[in-house]
């Protein structure tokens, strides 16, 4: 992996004057899931402030699932979900770090989880694994999604065989809300 060029830097080759674009200041493997037959996450840090993660596969999963919270927004009142900023490139991609924030309001406070029961709803009904209090970041009235590689489970739905689990209740698509 060349650490200079656009391979280590995601904004290298945005900047239309290359004197102004951030300077890797730290570079990291090892991070986070491997992915690809065992390639590992990076992170770097730039001159700017801004982190990214350098992931070794595409970001079609958080291409559809910006999509699907497109279309929910569009059903009723605009939820406003969001995603990390990604930039895709051939074969990899880098997903900016995202960083906690504290609600403002008491209003932040109820859009936040709001937005969180509508988001466990999708997730639910993608058959999505893997969400959890290390992979859902709190950005103020917000829950932004984090490691979306199984956000698109198999069948939709809940996949829990156990009835007892869910108290008995077996939900089914009409029964949900």
């Amino acid at each position: 992996l060349d650490h200079t060029g656009p391979a280590a830097n995601p904004k290298a080759d945005q900047a239309t004057d290359p004197d102004s674009t951030p300077q890797v200041v730290r570079f990291a493997t090892g991070e986070g899931d491997s992915h690809a037959g065992g390639r590992s996450v990076a992170e770097v840090e730039l001159s700017d402030g801004a982190t990214w993660f350098l992931k070794p596969r595409n970001s079609g999963g958080q291409q559809a699932l910006s999509a699907v919270f497109d279309a929910v927004s569009a059903a009723g009142d605009p939820l406003e979900l969001q995603l990390p900023e990604t930039i895709e490139r051939d074969g990899y991609c880098w997903v900016r770090k995202v960083t906690r924030a504290d609600c403002h309001s008491p209003a932040d406070v109820a859009s936040y989880f709001f937005r969180a029961g509508i988001l466990t709803r999708v997730l639910q009904a993608l058959g999505a694994t893997d969400f959890h209090h290390e992979n859902v970041i709190p950005v103020g009235a917000q829950p932004v999604l984090i490691d979306l590689e199984t956000v698109f489970g198999p069948g939709g739905g809940w996949q829990i065989a156990d009835d007892e689990a869910r108290g008995g209740a077996t939900p089914t698509e009409a029964d949900s809300a």
